[in-house]
């Protein structure tokens, strides 16, 4: 009986040992191996209330939308963007949606219109159209979205029935922007991007 104790207090021990060592392991292995994500500080977002869009608005933002036109008729947008950042820019995109405080979307993905300027491949995204030049800090550049249904959609006010008030409206918020550097700047983070295209 004895020696069956012995025995498993010697298992127990080891046990403990090796999954401290696992944890040491593992902790050494995330300590030495670069960062991939940086988080960048949050704050409350804020809300610019537009005639026809809520522009959502967060934290350090490198780009600012310096003019937003809508006609649903025509189902076209057009967004006066600008560079703030002290980096040339390979490609930044717009996320247009609906609030998610709307009961009838609240669990269903809406479809969007695609709304960018630069090189769409460096977001996955093939595209037959012709890849805008690289933007300098502080250069200003106009995006046109024309004839999308999507863009239709959003913009028709009955879409926001099951909406509170205050939200009856499409939001529109700096999605992605990909710095010629490689690294890459997203609402909530930053990072390096996963492949550089030179």
């Amino acid at each position: 009986m004895l020696y069956v104790s012995a025995l498993n207090a010697f298992l127990i021990s080891a046990l403990l040992t090796m999954s401290g060592a696992c944890s040491l392991s593992q902790f050494e292995s995330a300590r030495t191996s670069p960062a991939q994500l940086i988080q960048a500080p949050l704050a409350q977002n804020e809300i610019e209330e537009l005639a026809s869009v809520r522009v959502v608005h967060v934290l350090n933002e490198p780009f600012a939308l310096r003019r937003v036109e809508s006609d649903a008729k025509k189902r076209q947008m057009t967004l006066e963007i600008q560079n703030v950042s002290d980096k040339t820019v390979r490609l930044v995109t717009y996320g247009l949606g609906v609030s998610t405080l709307c009961s009838e979307f609240m669990y269903t993905m809406v479809p969007t219109p695609r709304i960018g300027y630069g090189d769409w491949s460096l977001a996955g995204v093939k595209s037959t159209s012709q890849i805008n030049r690289p933007l300098k800090p502080h250069e200003r550049a106009t995006i046109v979205v024309v004839r999308d249904k999507y863009l239709s959609d959003l913009l028709n006010p009955k879409m926001y029935g099951s909406c509170p008030n205050g939200h009856k409206k499409p939001e529109l918020m700096l999605q992605n922007v990909y710095f010629d550097d490689g690294t890459e700047w997203r609402p909530n983070q930053q990072r390096a991007s996963p492949s550089r295209n030179q």
